[in-house]
Formats: structure tokens, C-alpha cells, sequence
């Protein structure tokens, strides 16, 4: 489960991406697992279970594919 499911002062959000070809769940980790995760292992793991990706490298290119990001709450 990823840290900032943990944390009560982030909240989830989310970004709907085009799969293109030579996208990877691993680029797509560089630009979005920066707060919230513990590592990108963990972001790749959410974004697999959210998109029912039963495989990381056989991406659908041209589907659309939900990217999770957290931020911190704005009070």
C-alpha cells in the first residue's frame, strides 16, 4: 500500500493519460511517483491494479490509462 494512503495530510488524485507507443509504467513513474510513494515499484503496482494491467510490459497503447499523484491537502 502505498505511504500516502497512510498519511491523513495527502489526498489522491488523478490524471487520465493516452498510452502512446513507447510509453512505460516506468516513465510514467519518473514524472508522477514523487510524493506518496516509497518507491516506484509501488506506483507501478497501484497504477497495474487501478488499470487491471495484468502485465507491466504489455502495455495498451491508444487506452487511456488513470495515473494516481497525491498532494497535500489545502485547508
Amino acid at each position: 500500500m502505498a505511504k500516502a494512503q497512510q498519511d491523513a495530510d495527502l489526498v489522491t488524485k488523478g490524471d487520465k493519460i493516452f498510452g502512446e507507443k513507447g510509453d512505460s509504467l516506468w516513465q510514467y513513474a519518473e514524472e508522477y511517483a514523487m510524493l506518496g510513494y516509497d518507491s516506484r515499484k509501488d506506483f507501478i503496482e497501484e497504477v497495474r491494479q487501478i488499470n487491471h494491467i495484468d502485465n507491466v510490459n504489455n502495455l495498451v497503447f491508444g487506452k487511456t490509462i488513470v495515473l494516481p499523484y497525491y498532494s497535500y491537502k489545502v485547508l
